[in-house]
């Protein structure tokens, strides 16, 4: 394993979807029962009108269940999870009611993934049904544990009188991914609009036309009230059979946490319509410490000298944050996108530092064996000899490419605190 000192490191909605001159409208899921996880639900869930045969929506439902909100159990050295989903359609006018059930399984090597809250599992299954107005319920159910969900919609699929599109489909492109359906290039996201931080992004676009046999689209993404556009292409897509579709590689990777807007025009020689969407861009497992700005600021007083440290630190909370993101930009190894390693670095280690030599009155970044850690990572060789009554100690010690460095710690207060008492170091010869 490598370590890095913090040296050479110095040296990342609206509830509806706005849709003009197009006659589908969709709701935002609505949870009981759901556990939000900083302001992440546990469970997400999107329905997806993947095709129009003979006058049906095939619809696909997509569930995403948050690892952290199920219940594992340990078996053939695994750790495996079981849980059964239920959607049901009621068309508002005519009453008619269409449902499906259906359960999921998945398991995973090792315990710190079960609780894991970045990580989700795509459970889904497809139903065919007539265009109409339906409220849709989708229930979850852990069959290991007593966790319940359900979450009510609103869909609005009408028949069509030529130009027809549901909101777009957000996909993840990455290896590892656990499931990937056939219909799809790459794993559905089955969030409403909320994309994950530092990851690439393929859009689905699904067109219905009756009467046009080709179609221009431009689609554009810029910030929430900013003018200026981050992204914008412009397509042809070919109508066969009355369904057309087109797959956009969204370069979300470049962006930063926030809110951005999704405008697509679509145009056709008889008719054309423009739909906006509401997107959100979320960093799922950022560091705590970095959620919030006083928090992420005060361990700098670790690796800065007093003066620069007063200077970030100074002003109102706009232009400390200002000023804080401006030093972190000049630290980022990859610039080109919104992903800062040496930052995630830095934060994950105060994380660390204040879960282990945290307490109620000290936060583990001002102990002294969490200043070494943020300066020179976790070591490579510990000694631990904290339990002698005589000279009850702990030595670290660090091994570089042509030296050792070792810190030795003294435990006090019955080895609740450990104080620096010594640096050595020595070449390698």
């Amino acid at each position: 394993m490598r370590f890095i000192s913090i040296f050479t490191l110095l040296f990342f909605l609206s509830d509806t979807f706005a849709q003009v001159d197009s006659p589908i409208s969709e709701t935002m899921p609505r949870m009981k029962g759901g556990i939000p996880f900083s302001g992440i639900p546990g469970v997400r869930v999107r329905l997806y009108p993947y095709a129009f045969v003979n006058n049906q929506f095939k619809v696909y439902v997509l569930a995403e269940i948050m690892y952290d909100v199920l219940q594992f159990t340990f078996k053939n050295q695994e750790y495996q999870a079981h849980f059964g989903n239920e959607v049901i359609f009621r068309e508002e006018k005519s009453k008619e009611s269409y449902a499906k059930v259906w359960s999921s399984s998945f398991s995973v090597k090792d315990f710190e993934s079960t609780n894991r809250r970045d990580k989700f599992f795509l459970s889904w299954d497809s139903l065919t049904i007539p265009p109409g107005k339906y409220q849709v319920t989708f229930s979850h159910q852990d069959l290991q544990g007593k966790q319940k969900f359900q979450t009510t919609l609103n869909v609005n699929w009408p028949t069509f009188k030529n130009l027809f599109s549901p909101a777009p489909l957000f996909m993840v492109d990455e290896e590892g991914e656990e499931l990937k359906l056939s219909a799809f290039p790459a794993r559905p996201i089955a969030s409403w609009g909320q994309l994950p931080f530092n990851k690439n992004i393929k859009m689905l676009l699904n067109v219905y036309a009756i009467h046009d046999s080709l179609l221009h689209i431009s689609v554009t993404i810029h910030e929430k009230n900013k003018p200026n556009p981050l992204f914008q292409v412009d397509s042809l897509v070919h109508i066969i059979d009355q369904q057309g579709n087109l797959v956009i590689d969204i370069p979300a990777y470049q962006w930063l946490e926030g809110h951005y807007e999704l405008k697509m025009n679509y145009q056709g020689e008889k008719d054309n319509f423009v739909q906006t969407v509401p997107i959100e861009i979320r960093w799922m497992n950022k560091p705590r410490s970095l959620q919030m700005l006083e928090s992420a600021l005060l361990p700098l007083q670790v690796i800065l000298p007093e003066d620069e440290y007063k200077q970030i630190n100074s002003g109102n909370k706009e232009e400390r944050r200002q000023k804080f993101e401006n030093f972190w930009q000049t630290k980022d190894p990859t610039p080109q996108t919104a992903f800062n390693e040496i930052l995630v670095e830095f934060y994950n280690r105060v994380d660390s530092v204040n879960q282990q030599w945290g307490d109620r009155r000290t936060p583990g970044w001002k102990t002294d064996p969490g200043k070494i850690i943020l300066l020179y990572g976790h070591p490579n060789q510990v000694e631990d000899r904290s339990l002698d009554p005589v000279k009850p100690i702990m030595r670290w010690t660090y091994v570089y490419d042509d030296r050792m460095v070792t810190f030795t710690f003294e435990a006090i207060r019955g080895r609740k605190a450990y104080r620096l008492v010594e640096k050595q170091e020595r070449p390698i010869q």
